[in-house]
């Protein structure tokens, strides 16, 4: 973050800001945050010191604490997205507005309640979404070993329905091969080739999935990207969310390429993907995962911690539970060559699961 030269005397909070930014460069978390603290009723300069205090706050461990934090910083300074992220940064000029929201205050999985685990401000990822809040609070359910956010959008289809992710506006070619093995391994285990991919993002797994001869579906939310890859592949793309989709189509592999973690009920698009399955179908599953090898090594700074369209963040252990719960299981796991810190997870359904 570029700190304005004072020039002034060292009692001016400036130099103090100047002093904090030096020290927790340079790793002295402890001093920065004491000087910090003396800054955070200094106009002009107490939006980033509430910031730098989240952020400390979150690296020990004290979540409910961060994010009081990094909501006085909003509070206090609306515009402070340009005083912590570069000039060319996506969102420099955002401006922070209340967002209508409504709480989880239990688990998707489960219903148990979740305890403070993790508070990020999300605005500084290129794939920041206005329509969510950008202070997030993570929960913790310690029985199902998974990590839900503890609010939402109240008009949460209507955000994602109505917006257009960055990340997905063109496709990448370099991601072919990467996808070809996923797909590979995937008709390795079908035993028939109607295939529905829900959540397409740019068509590359479509792409690759013709390419091996699948018969191809592709399911999204978001008109702009189903129109992009409609026009590109040739194909029709069914415009919906899952959770309304209904049809009489059954499929031998259904595709979830990072999903299921936009979903609020997680559970209910499992086992409504299970019964659009036929038997011995296969489920893939692309999802970030909170003790993956990437999250374990990066901490703080693994960015999938800062996507605020997340809402579930799951654990192996949470996931495998859901397909085993839903009569599928888990026959291969892979870390993704695509994402850092995701999973990539193929069950099958067992062919006595009776759908509803």
């Amino acid at each position: 973050m570029p700190v304005q030269e004072s020039g002034k005397s060292p009692q001016d909070p400036a130099h103090h800001l100047q002093e904090a930014e030096r020290l927790l460069a340079a790793g002295d978390e402890s001093r920065a945050e004491e000087i910090y603290a003396t800054l955070t009723e200094s106009p002009g300069f107490n939006s980033v010191a509430l910031f730098r205090l989240g952020e400390i706050a979150n690296r020990g461990g004290r979540a409910r604490v961060a994010y009081d934090f990094h909501q006085r910083a909003f509070a206090v300074d609306p515009g402070l997205a340009a005083r912590i992220l570069p000039d060319d940064h996506l969102f420099h000029d955002y401006k922070f507005r209340q967002i209508a929201e409504v709480d989880i205050p239990a688990c998707p999985l489960c219903q148990a309640k979740g305890e403070p685990y993790w508070a990020f401000n999300m605005v500084s990822n290129s794939d920041f979404n206005v329509g969510f809040d950008p202070v997030r609070l993570w929960l913790l359910c310690e029985g199902c070993h998974h990590l839900f956010a503890a609010t939402m959008p109240e008009n949460l289809g209507a955000v994602l329905s109505g917006s257009d992710n960055v990340l997905y506006q063109s496709p990448e070619p370099n991601l072919l091969p990467v996808l070809g093995q996923t797909i590979g391994n995937i008709h390795g285990h079908a035993s028939g080739n109607r295939f529905l991919d829900i959540g397409i993002g740019a068509g590359e797994m479509l792409a690759v999935a013709m390419e091996y001869g699948f018969d191809v579906t592709g399911l999204e939310i978001r008109p702009a990207h189903a129109q992009r890859v409609a026009k590109s592949l040739g194909i029709e793309i069914v415009c919906e969310d899952f959770a309304q989709h209904e049809t009489t189509n059954r499929y031998d592999v259904i595709c979830m390429g990072d999903v299921l973690e936009h979903i609020a009920d997680p559970v209910s698009a499992v086992r409504k993907a299970g019964t659009l399955l036929n038997p011995e179908g296969i489920f893939w599953i692309s999802t970030p995962n909170f003790e993956s090898a990437f999250s374990r090594i990066t901490k703080d700074q693994d960015p999938m911690k800062r996507v605020c369209e997340h809402l579930n963040y799951f654990s192996f252990h949470s996931l495998e539970k859901v397909l085993e719960q839903q009569g599928c299981e888990v026959i291969d796991y892979h870390v993704s060559a695509r994402y850092n810190g995701s999973m990539e997870v193929t069950a099958i359904k067992n062919a006595g699961s009776v759908d509803e």
